[in-house]
């Protein structure tokens, strides 16, 4: 089953993070606990880690794309698994402010 890549909460106070940049790209693979992508908030920049070994199967939003907290921002699969109907529930290509309303 595929593993969902989400947005990080940091802090108390994070409620949002940028996506400044991916380090793999969809169909590469990553190893559990490897950087998959640089993160900014109002106070950092932090790397996030892959939370399971595979492939990276889908990026949801692409650089510079403003991401609510804990929301899917990718999809780890393994190699040759079908990812249609997870990818399904997680809306890819939202508007870059997407879930900034929340709350």
């Amino acid at each position: 089953m595929a593993a969902e890549l989400v947005m990080p909460k940091w802090g108390l106070s994070m409620q949002e993070g940028l996506i400044s940049r991916w380090l793999k790209q969809e169909g590469d693979a990553v190893a559990q606990g490897e950087p998959v992508l640089e993160v900014e908030t109002e106070k950092m920049t932090n790397l996030v880690e892959a939370p399971a070994a595979g492939v990276l199967a889908r990026i949801l939003f692409p650089a510079g794309s403003t991401v609510a907290v804990t929301r899917p921002i990718a999809l780890i699969a393994q190699a040759g698994e079908a990812i249609s109907e997870v990818a399904e529930s997680a809306p890819a290509g939202q508007p870059s402010a997407a879930g900034a309303g929340v709350g």
